[in-house]
């Protein structure tokens, strides 16, 4: 977990198109781990990304960058 850098998901409206949620390391920021989560909605990827966040900023008691 102290590894990750940033978190972030990204749709394009115009589309109709969702990217995966990329979780970023310090690591290796050029290769990103995806989560294809084709069964929710841009929304509902929305708040996964954002509980992830907050989840992972609680835990590690740092905040994480908006790479």
């Amino acid at each position: 977990m102290e590894d990750i850098v940033a978190i972030r998901y990204g749709f394009q409206a115009w589309e109709n198109y969702k990217k995966p949620l990329e979780i970023i390391s310090r690591r290796d920021p050029d290769t990103p781990v995806e989560l294809y989560m084709d069964s929710l909605s841009p929304i509902e990827c929305l708040q996964v990304e954002n509980w992830l966040q907050e989840t992972l900023e609680a835990k590690t008691g740092r905040k994480l960058s908006g790479v």
